[in-house]
Order: C-alpha cells, then sequence, then structure tokens
C-alpha cells in the first residue's frame, strides 16, 4: 500500500488540480490512469476518461461483492433474466444485504424505475406475490423517472409482510429506442441508440440543439436544453450507430431523421440535457408531423389522455397556443391520432378560446366515463387566426376561386362588384398566397353571401398587399346579387411568390416545386439573384437582396437547398445556374427580396450610369419594359457614336469602360451593329443577350464629347477592324 501512495503522491505533484482525496487517486492508479488527459470535479465526482469514480470503484473490483452501493436491484425467482421477485441492497449496522420490496400500491411506474436501473427497456408488468426473506423497502411510490428505487417516496417504518413482495417483468428495448447514459439525472447523459439488439451510441457532427431536442422528445421529456458533444459524458467503445444525424424538428424520433455514413471517433459522441415536463405541460403524440397528435396532459407526475367529451376548436385554440402555435385548425376526437394508455386526467373540458393554458379552462377530472377511444386530439397551425381584413373565398368549387369575403368586425362579409376588375382580383389572389388572377367575377357569380357589404368601388393599383390598402368606398348601396368574386391562378412549376412583406413588392422569396410552396436557401444569394426574382414577379428592378429569414422564417417542411447563381442576363430563376448545399439549410436562412417599379419609358431610350462626368458612363437601353445593360460583343466607335447622338452629345471619344462599377440588372442585348449614321440605337442591328455568355464584366461604356452648338455630329466612321459575319440577327 505505501508503493501505491508514493505513486499517486507523484501523480498528484503533476495534476494537482485532478484529486483531492487519496481514495480516489488510488482507484485511477489501479486501473492504469495516472496521467488522465482531463478531469474535473464536479459536486465530488471525479471525472476521468469515460468514468464518473462511483463508476471506476466498480470497475475496480469487477465483481458483484464490489457493488456496496446502497440501492443496487436484482430481480430473483424468476423464470428468465427478465422476470423475478424485485431485492434491493441496503447497508443495514455496517452490514449489505439483499431485501425485498413491499407489494402493497406496487405499480408500473414503480417497476419502470426497476427496469431501467437494470438497463432493460421498459416494464411490461408489475405485480405481487409471495416472497421470502427480509423486506428493506415499504410504500415505494416512483414517478417512473427516478434512476433508482431509493429515490422514490417511501414509508419511514416498514409494516409489511412477505405475502405480498413486488415483482415485475421487464421486456427488451424495441429497435430505436434510446437510452441516455453516465448522467447525473435521467435527463441527461450519453445518447444510446438500441438497433440490432444492441445498444450503440450516436455521433456528435453536426449534433445541435434541434437533434437534441428530438432525441429528448423520444424519450418523452420536454426540449433539450443543453447538446453536449465531444464524450461529453463519457467515451464508450462500441459501435457509433449514426455518422452523421440532420434534424428537421419535426421528427418523432432520432432514427427518422437524415443520416449519413461517415467516420466517427469514439471522442465525438453526442449527448443531450432534457427538461423535466411541468405540470399541465402538454405534448402531441402519433401526429404525421409534430402540428398535430393526441393530446397528453402532464398531471401528478406521469402523462394523461384528454377525454373528448364537448372537446372543440376553442379548446384545440388553446392547446395550440399553448405549444407555441398560432392557431388550431381541427379538433379531432374519437382517438383519430391512436388510442393513449394510462389515466385519462381530463373530461368535459370548457375553454372559451382566449386562455394562455388548458389548466386555466373549466374541466372535470371525474374521467370514469370515458375510454381511450375517446382520446383527443389537435391540429395545430402557425397561420393566424383571422384578422381585421383578411380575405377568404367560398361557393367555388376549389380554393382557387370563389365568392370574396373579408373578416371585419368579428364577422365575415362581401365586397360589391362596382368598379371590380382584374387588378383588384389580382390583389385578392396574392393576398390569399397565389401568384395571380385569371378573372374577375361580378354579379355573385359564386351565391350571395350573407351579412354586411363592407366594401364598394375598389380601385387598385396591384402594388398593395391587402385588399384594404386599396381607394375603395366603405358605404354602399349593393345587394348580395353584386358580390365580387375571383379566380385566382393555379401555381405552375417554378412560379415564385413574396410572402410576409409590408406590401406586395416585397417578402419572403417562396418557389412552387413539388406540389407545395417552398423557401430559397441564401447560399451564394446576392442583387442580381434578386433582381431576376423581381423581374420573373412582374417588376422591373430589385431595390435590395435580404438574408437569414429577413422577412421571417417560412413554415415548409425544410428550406430549399438549392442556391441561384444569376448572371443578370436571365428571365427567370430557373434559367439561373444552380447549386446543391449540405448541410441542408434551415429556414433561418431563407431568401428575401425587395422589388421596385422604374418610371416608364420610351422603347430603346438610353441612359449613362455611374460615369466620372455626365457624358461618360455605362450605356443601358429600356427594352422590354425595363432598363439594362448592353455587352460590348463588337462594341466600336460607330455603336458609341450613335448612342452619343442619340442622346444629345457631341461625338464618341472613347469606347472603353468608363465607369466606376459594373451595372447589376438586366443585360438586355449581346451585340449590336450600327454603320454610325442611325439616330437611335434600336435602329442599328442587335441581338438580345445570352444567359450563359454574358456577365456584367463586359458592360459596354461611352465617353461622349460635350455638345457644342453648330457644329454637326456626323463624322466619317472609322474602319472597323472587328467585323461579324457569322452572327445571325
Amino acid at each position: 500500500m505505501e508503493a501505491d501512495h508514493s505513486q499517486w503522491h507523484s501523480s498528484f505533484r503533476r495534476y494537482p488540480y485532478c484529486f483531492s482525496n487519496r481514495d480516489a487517486l488510488l482507484l485511477l492508479h489501479k486501473i492504469k490512469l495516472q496521467t488522465p488527459p482531463w478531469c474535473v470535479e464536479v459536486v465530488g465526482v471525479f471525472v476521468v476518461p469515460a468514468l464518473a469514480f462511483t463508476r471506476i470503484r466498480r470497475l475496480v473490483k469487477g465483481d458483484e461483492d464490489a457493488m456496496d452501493d446502497d440501492g443496487q436491484v436484482r430481480l430473483v425467482n424468476g423464470t428468465n433474466e427478465l422476470q423475478g421477485q424485485v431485492e434491493v441492497r441496503l447497508s443495514v449496522n455496517n452490514e449489505t444485504q439483499w431485501g425485498t420490496v413491499c407489494g402493497d400500491s406496487w405499480g408500473i411506474n414503480d417497476a419502470t424505475v426497476v427496469c431501467s436501473q437494470l438497463g432493460y427497456g421498459k416494464a411490461e408488468s408489475a405485480y405481487t406475490g409471495q416472497g421470502n426473506g427480509d423486506v428493506a423497502l415499504d410504500g415505494v411510490s416512483c414517478a417512473g423517472l427516478e434512476n433508482s428505487l431509493l429515490e422514490c417516496p417511501r414509508n419511514a417504518y416498514l409494516n409489511c409482510n412477505q405475502l405480498t413482495t413486488a415483482w415485475v417483468t421487464c421486456a427488451l428495448p424495441d429497435q430505436y429506442d434510446l437510452r441516455l447514459r453516465f448522467g447525473k439525472t435521467d435527463l441527461e447523459g450519453r445518447v444510446e441508440v438500441y438497433e440490432n439488439s444492441t445498444w450503440a451510441t450516436v455521433c456528435d457532427n453536426w449534433w445541435g440543439s434541434t437533434e437534441a431536442t428530438v432525441a429528448c422528445w423520444q424519450l418523452g421529456y420536454g426540449k433539450a436544453t443543453a447538446a453536449p458533444r465531444r464524450s461529453f459524458f463519457g467515451q464508450d467503445t462500441g459501435d457509433i450507430v449514426f455518422g452523421t444525424v440532420y434534424c428537421q424538428g419535426t421528427e418523432n424520433s432520432l432514427h427518422a431523421c437524415q443520416r449519413s455514413s461517415e467516420y466517427c471517433s469514439h471522442f465525438e459522441q453526442a449527448g443531450v440535457v432534457c427538461s423535466q415536463p411541468d405540470v399541465y405541460d402538454i405534448r402531441l403524440i402519433n401526429g404525421s408531423h409534430w402540428r398535430e397528435g393526441r393530446v397528453e396532459v402532464y398531471v401528478k407526475g406521469h402523462w394523461g389522455t384528454v377525454c373528448d367529451h364537448s372537446w372543440d376548436l376553442r379548446d384545440a385554440i388553446v392547446v395550440c397556443r399553448q405549444l407555441g402555435f398560432k392557431s388550431a385548425t381541427a379538433a379531432p376526437g374519437s382517438a383519430y391520432f391512436g388510442q393513449g394508455s394510462g389515466d385519462i386526467v381530463l373530461d368535459k373540458v370548457a375553454c372559451d378560446g382566449t386562455e394562455s393554458s388548458l389548466q386555466y379552462c373549466p374541466w372535470y377530472g371525474d374521467t370514469f366515463s370515458c375510454l381511450h377511444d375517446q382520446d383527443a386530439g389537435v391540429v395545430c397551425s402557425n397561420a393566424d387566426l383571422p384578422e381585421k381584413y383578411d380575405v377568404r373565398l367560398r361557393g367555388g368549387d376549389s380554393d382557387l376561386e370563389g365568392r370574396v369575403e373579408v373578416y371585419i368586425i368579428g364577422a365575415w362579409a362581401t365586397v360589391c362588384d362596382h368598379g371590380w376588375d382584374i387588378t383588384d382580383a389580382t390583389v385578392v389572389c396574392q393576398q390569399l398566397g397565389h401568384t395571380g388572377a385569371l378573372s374577375a367575377n361580378s354579379s355573385a357569380a359564386f351565391g350571395q353571401g350573407t351579412g354586411n357589404i363592407v366594401f364598394d368601388k375598389v380601385a387598385c393599383k396591384g402594388t398593395e398587399n391587402r385588399l384594404h390598402d386599396c381607394p375603395l368606398d366603405t358605404t354602399n348601396n349593393c345587394s348580395h346579387s353584386q358580390d365580387a368574386g375571383v379566380v385566382c391562378k393555379p401555381p405552375e412549376l417554378y412560379d415564385l411568390r413574396l410572402m410576409s412583406g409590408s406590401n406586395a413588392m416585397e417578402g419572403r422569396v417562396e418557389m412552387y416545386k413539388d406540389d407545395s410552396w417552398e423557401t430559397v436557401c441564401d447560399y451564394d444569394w446576392t442583387i442580381t439573384d434578386a433582381t431576376v426574382a423581381c423581374w420573373q414577379l412582374g417588376y422591373t428592378k430589385a431595390i435590395s437582396a435580404h438574408k437569414s429569414a429577413y422577412f421571417g422564417q417560412g413554415s415548409g417542411e425544410l428550406a430549399r437547398t438549392i442556391g441561384w447563381e444569376c448572371t443578370g442576363a436571365e428571365s427567370t430563376l430557373e434559367d439561373c445556374t444552380m447549386s446543391m448545399y449540405w448541410p441542408p439549410c434551415r429556414h433561418s436562412e431563407d431568401v428575401g427580396v425587395v422589388c421596385g417599379v422604374e418610371e416608364f419609358a420610351e422603347k430603346g431610350s438610353l441612359r449613362l450610369m455611374d460615369g466620372t462626368t455626365q457624358y461618360g458612363g455605362r450605356v443601358e437601353i429600356y427594352l422590354n419594359g425595363r432598363w439594362g445593360t448592353i455587352y460590348h460583343n463588337a462594341w466600336q466607335f460607330e455603336e458609341v457614336d450613335v448612342v452619343c447622338k442619340q442622346l444629345g452629345y457631341g461625338h464618341a471619344t472613347s469606347f472603353n469602360r468608363d465607369y466606376t462599377k459594373m451595372g447589376t440588372g438586366a443585360i438586355l442585348i449581346f451585340s449590336v451593329l450600327c454603320n454610325g449614321k442611325e439616330s437611335r440605337l434600336t435602329d442599328c442591328r442587335y441581338r438580345s443577350a445570352d444567359p450563359l455568355r454574358c456577365t456584367h464584366i463586359g458592360d459596354a461604356g461611352v465617353t461622349c464629347s460635350a455638345p457644342e452648338s453648330g457644329i454637326a455630329a456626323d463624322l466619317p466612321p472609322m474602319n472597323r477592324y472587328l467585323m461579324l459575319p457569322l452572327l445571325t440577327f
């Protein structure tokens, strides 16, 4: 022993921060960890690679006799290792001995703790039987979340006999079950997955709060409060099942997330710290996504279901609000999301829809008349509840058409058709999230409404975000035979729309693909890409390009993993080059734009931009309702002379790129061929730009001389040194 002491004194001098008592160091030395890479003292427990001090003690002795901690459990007298009478090891009068557990009030939660403590998946049954030996514990009443039986409430005095001892039947884990190991509580630890009859760890590549929360949900806890990496809870030497896990946050279990196989060392094992549910917390179970499911409420230390007696949308709205959603779209009953198990904790819930939590609604705790085939459910939504001036369509054959109704003063009202036209219909359709309108209908084409007629003589400009932003009258002498309607344009592949902006010309960019609207990833998103998006939407320019969900995060299942690289010569985003990215984008990376409309100009008008004087700069031309640049292919003095002449300046002095910065809008012309005598550039032969061949690096420029009174502006054209005999115009 003295030799051991001298060796641990040597280690203490080298690593004084690792040890604070002899016992710890002696144990470390015995398992040959004399030079630990790291160690931290936390509440008297010495953490070394992969092992806590209490676990080291067991490894040092390596047999059952070494497990001298109070609270060890075992199963005896069973037909197999998963079943038997529960015995617990306790210290009595400085001696350790095994004793039975009284069966009075013994239940499934108590059995769950025993099975978990033994490392099995779960408890199948809890029952009582006759035993032998002394009784060690009486009146055990577990919540089911404890680490050991000794953490459960129990009687201070024994009042039991061997006629009713506790028995359990445990079950092996199911495929893809999870467990947490080597945390201080059952809420934290190294994440392990049961796959192919063995427990294995999870790689921490891309491991974050989203992945950790999915793991906590699978385990029945609340959200994750931390997602430790780098084998924070110790290393395991077994298999690492998942190379990389990437979750959207909508999955019910970790194995439903995306997985990819890649090398991962045992220094890279993932962990979690989960939150404990509070009383009256709510969770949704067995939905197809995280916004729907069977309603379960945490009461008296366990989760229970809600009976569907009088269950309606007002109750569902409160549940969804408590869960952080904006609204509810349905309140299904009759175990629509499957039957739960355990207690039914609430019945005859009667919310008025304004409560912040289900616990503040009137309800009955007497649920004896309910069965689990009456379990209540909800479907939540992040769409807002109807707000003043929201619109909807009624009476049509699809959600793309119908009578226009406006929500005002707590009720839906119709719109009179005086002056109703396609521009008004377009604003309605865009407010509803569609791309445009096919027709504006009048004379109650979709049937007569009821109630008030709220708007008349609507006169939209087309740039408004909502119908009530348009000029209109709020008084009328109309009847419901004059109710206005619309038919909206169905979306087509790669259509765009802007959402959550303050007007129709700005917002989050969403693209229609695979029968749904998806957001666009902000990787490499530039003003040029934004400009093409604005053109596709019918506007003439982009004022700004935004990243990082500037206009709020989308609500689709997953933001697009595609980046767009545009040159400025394209007409739509789908014409641009697409780039795939890994890992996939999150909605925090959704792109947005602010579009604009330039003042109308005559076709073929010219302007010089970003020059050092008013007589020079980048040449821009107005064609097809927008301004754009000219590519410098075959750009010579004949062409620039025509430009200077059209602008009313003197002769050209240079056809070099005499401007301070490149353009950012459209590239409208690829090449132009003039003889120098034309009065306008569009009188020359020209060819439209090719998106694959043109970039703004080649924007054409010009420097003109100042106009001089009385001097002609037609000099003989210079000899052309670059001819284009092969160009097709």
